[in-house]
């Protein structure tokens, strides 16, 4: 249609021209306004929504997710919507369209069918990853935006599959950003979210939000049911395409999105540790080691006397990556809802509703938790393992990325509980943190007197999980992984290893978790230190972190006045680290 008018304002200039030439009556600007005029009033030119889910529609599949009845037949049990990422195949949906399935396939739009594995999920965003198997030789892939420069009132199109019919359009703007909404049930509230008035029903989930450019700006989340009807009225809700795109490891790159493009990881880690060096005064050990446990998804036990910036640390971090941080201090009258959350009974409706409790955050610092009872301690049990919370049957996912800090202090024993050994365990080290230097100490107290420093928000959690993906792709060679096997073992039986003289000192060795928390510990200590691969020495300087908790001494041991760092470097002299490999022994081999 374009092309057609293309076509007549040629043709129309064209007899101006020719007008001129043969002394005829020329034709004037009234004249060729008319005559567009008239081919816009008799002609159906297609609106700018429709142009918008013409140029998506490609990217669009319908999900289907399938499981057994009591009979063992397939059935369907999910439908909803998907947008494809990437060009081999990458598709974003919804994790409830697909959540407990056993098998799932999906439609492109040319009608081809493949069956699809899910390969990656985001639980507190309702988003799920999926791998077609099957990928067309012309597969094309969505365009997506960012939703920084975005502002509300700006026109939007929503396309999926509402009740499994479609793909149908629903054209609408958007009212507003970083919107949090729990749904009616109480199952799941999710936030920072796009709100948009269109039409978005049951079937729309996991389904593309577009600009009018048909360029990806979120993921309908067909959970969020402002209503007790099935479907939802004149309002919608969508997770920003920079949490979905963290999913499948895809990050922002400025207004648009690049799909092969690469975050700078050295770049963004440096950015996250300036930032937390504003505020904070030496303790670059600490410091270095709580970035370890983040990229390592594990946990830290702090041991050190007060005033040591172990609580401005965590808090300071958790504003830089616009996380959420929480803080439960210890007491010995603390009961185990008081962390994870309880049931309440709500008078007014006669309904029990979840109330969940503050460990429901990004980083947690359970401050001088050995002041609790070994019950209230244990409460943190499941969800350090897990990543999740059972209260009355029910499993509530805690957000990601998730990292607990407990504190301990040295010096008081007088009211304090010794934590239990499998508590203990779930930690995947434990640090010492000493008193700064004189230097230090005359800095922290300039800063503390002088006006505030206010740190900036350089990353986002979304961006944090980006960089734990690509954590554990950091190379370990097995020669190091051997190291750190031979290392635990020698906790274990040090009499296989030379150490009949320590064996007598040690009442129980490290646990597999160690030796895993070694592996781990050395990838994302090699990532903070630039490499793409571990050397022996990013192993070698985790030991004592990793194994100080893990080692109980014997009573003779105590006695003796011995700790377990003492018995750690007496079995790191005798299993030592593999050599690392010359550049010369490298080409000859």
């Amino acid at each position: 249609m374009w092309s057609a008018m293309a076509l007549l304002a040629a043709l129309l200039a064209a007899s101006v021209w020719q007008g001129g030439v043969n002394g005829t009556k020329a034709l004037t600007q009234k004249d060729i306004d008319a005559a567009v005029l008239r081919t816009l009033t008799t002609q159906n030119l297609p609106s700018r929504a429709a142009r918008a889910a013409e140029k998506i529609r490609p990217a669009v599949v319908r999900v289907m997710s399938y499981g057994k009845n009591s009979e063992g037949k397939e059935v369907e049990q999910g439908v909803g919507t998907g947008v494809v990422i990437t060009d081999k195949g990458i598709i974003l949906t919804n994790l409830h369209v697909v959540q407990s399935a056993q098998s799932v396939r999906i439609v492109y739009a040319d009608g081809s069918e493949s069956p699809a594995t899910v390969t990656g999920a985001q639980p507190q965003n309702d988003l799920a990853v999926l791998q077609a198997q099957i990928i067309p030789d012309d597969l094309i892939a969505a365009t997506m935006r960012s939703t920084n420069d975005l502002v509300p009132g700006e026109d939007v199109v929503a396309v999926g599959f509402p009740f499994g019919i479609g793909p149908s359009v629903s054209s609408g703007v958007i009212s507003g950003f970083d919107r949090a909404f729990k749904s009616p049930e109480g199952v799941q509230e999710i936030g920072n979210l796009i709100q948009f008035d269109a039409a978005a029903n049951p079937g729309n989930s996991g389904g593309p939000l577009v600009t009018m450019d048909g360029e990806v700006i979120g993921i309908v989340t067909g959970i969020l049911n402002p209503t007790s009807h099935r479907t939802f009225v004149g309002i919608g809700f969508a997770v920003p395409i920079e949490s979905a795109a963290s999913a499948a490891g895809l990050p922002v790159t400025g207004a648009s999105m690049d799909q092969n493009a690469a975050p700078d990881t050295a770049q963004l880690m440096e950015q996250i540790l300036y930032e937390v060096k504003r505020v904070v005064v030496g303790q670059d050990r600490f410091l270095e080691r709580v970035m370890v446990a983040m990229l390592a998804q594990g946990h830290l036990l702090v041991e050190g006397v007060p005033g040591l910036a172990k609580t401005l640390t965590v808090k300071t971090l958790a504003n830089v990556v616009q996380g959420q941080f929480k803080r439960i201090q210890f007491t010995p009258d603390l009961v185990p809802a008081d962390l994870v959350g309880t049931r309440i009974y709500n008078q007014k409706t006669g309904d029990f509703s979840t109330s969940l409790g503050p460990v429901f955050a990004n980083l947690l610092l359970a401050d001088e938790i050995n002041r609790a009872p070994a019950k209230v301690q244990s409460a943190l049990l499941e969800v350090m393992q897990e990543r999740q919370v059972t209260i009355a049957g029910e499993s509530h996912k805690v957000p990601s990325p998730f990292l607990v800090m407990a504190t301990q202090n040295p010096i008081e024993t007088e009211g304090t509980y010794p934590l239990p050994e499998a508590q203990v365990d779930r930690f995947m080290m434990k640090v010492m943190v000493d008193y700064p230097t004189d230097e230090e100490e005359y800095v922290i107290v300039e800063r503390v007197t002088g006006p505030a420093v206010q740190v900036n928000a350089v990353a986002t959690t979304d961006q944090l999980a980006v960089l734990q993906a690509q954590c554990r792709q950091v190379y370990v060679d097995p020669s190091l992984v051997q190291y750190a096997v031979k290392l635990v073992s020698a906790t274990r039986t040090p009499e296989k290893h030379g150490l009949k003289d320590v064996a007598r000192f040690i009442t129980f060795g490290a646990s597999p978790r160690a030796t895993i928390g070694l592996v781990e510990g050395a990838r994302a200590l090699a990532m903070l230190r630039g490499r793409s691969y571990a050397l022996p020495e990013d192993m070698t300087d985790l030991v004592p972190d990793v194994l100080r908790h893990r080692v109980v001494l014997s009573y003779e041991g105590l006695s003796e006045g011995l700790d377990s760092d003492a018995l750690i470097a007496k079995i790191m002299k005798q299993v030592p680290p593999p050599a690392r490999p010359l550049e010369h022994e490298k080409r000859a081999a």
